[in-house]
């Protein structure tokens, strides 16, 4: 089978290739490598040494493509059998400045591949990385403040968010991401192509090349091992679920594999509130984990900014199977291992 995954050379796109290429599967990775840092080429260097046997055979190829360019996308993934879209722009700040190209990537480049999958790869599954951002700021959901954390104190909500909350997104990066994920489900009504979205909630681990403004538990992780100083913005006592990547690939895998019963529908993918930490209570056990004193400062709340969020995974429990592995406590200390083995 042929798997194709754009922006492959990302956080979630170079692990999902590492495990399909471990299993045997040829792999083409599209990305244009234009994460900032240049970061995304240390992943694919990575994945070429390790599978030099691959890229030697051809069942291991790069391209370096955008998605927002049509006719370069649809010659890439002509014949594939399965298509990862995880290519994006996937800070909200960025979007703020710069929501043209937000736009171009996310909402442009998402109809680019599924329009060219429905041109030149008519019978293969198609699952898109969509985000819990298109539910906004959840603004009608009552919290409560607790001394290290806000909490969700609307007992509907006790097992997290469920797809069925109604979508407000509210910055360009949650619209953009939105109109894609609208775009994968309508797909399969009127023309029948098989997708799936997931609306991901913070994921972290192996090969994240995290920023200030995105990937904030390997942010966090990688500036208190440095002795350098952190910027919390807002209190710190939001909330979100995080998930560590192997459970991420596991549940790609998993929806992959069970088309019949996911085709169509949209996956709240997240911790779940078990893995619920805030941005205090992840400096704390970093630190107690580390030995080290974390080094941080309070700055303004940042738009669009959800105090407490996370994912009822119900669903995708009970149609494919799938529900978290990997405790925080376990995927934090994995985090720390990596990031000092750097």
């Amino acid at each position: 089978m042929l798997y194709v995954i754009t922006g492959g050379a990302g956080f979630v796109g170079s692990n999902l290739a590492e495990r399909l290429l471990s299993e045997g599967h040829s792999v083409r990775v599209i990305d244009d490598l234009s994460r900032p840092g240049g970061k995304v080429i240390e992943n694919l260097e990575y994945l070429r040494q390790k599978f030099d046997s691959k890229v030697k055979s051809k069942e291991f190829e790069f391209e370096k493509k955008s998605v927002a360019n049509f006719n370069d996308i649809k010659s890439s993934i002509k014949g594939a059998d399965v298509i990862y879209h995880l290519a994006a722009q996937t800070a909200v700040t960025t979007s703020i400045k710069n929501p043209a190209k937000d736009f171009s990537t996310n909402a442009i480049g998402s109809f680019n591949v599924l329009e060219a999958a429905r041109q030149a790869a008519d019978n293969a599954t198609l699952l898109y990385t969509s985000t819990n951002k298109v539910y906004g700021n959840l603004p009608n959901v009552a919290i409560s403040e607790k001394q290290t954390r806000y909490e969700f104190s609307d007992a509907r909500y006790k097992e997290g968010i469920a797809e069925d909350f109604p979508v407000d997104p509210e910055s360009p990066y949650g619209c953009s991401k939105y109109a894609a994920d609208a775009y994968f489900v309508d797909y399969q009504r009127t023309y029948g192509s098989k997708t799936i979205v997931f609306r991901c909630s913070c994921m972290y681990g192996e090969m994240q090349k995290s920023l200030e403004d995105q990937g904030w538990v390997s942010w966090f992780v990688n500036r208190i091992l440095g002795g350098k100083k952190i910027t919390v913005f807002g209190d710190g006592k939001q909330i979100r679920d995080i998930l560590h990547i192997k459970d991420v690939v596991e549940a790609v895998m998993k929806a992959t594999d069970k088309i019949n019963s996911t085709n169509g529908h949209v996956f709240n993918i997240g911790g779940g509130k078990e893995n619920s930490i805030s941005l205090l209570e992840l400096i704390k056990f970093v630190g107690k984990e580390t030995g080290k004193k974390p080094v941080y400062e309070f700055a303004d709340w940042r738009l669009a900014d959800q105090k407490v969020y996370i994912s009822d995974t119900g669903k995708a429990k009970k149609t494919f199977g799938w529900q978290p592995e990997i405790s925080k406590a376990e995927g934090i200390r994995r985090q720390i291992l990596w990031e000092s083995s750097k």
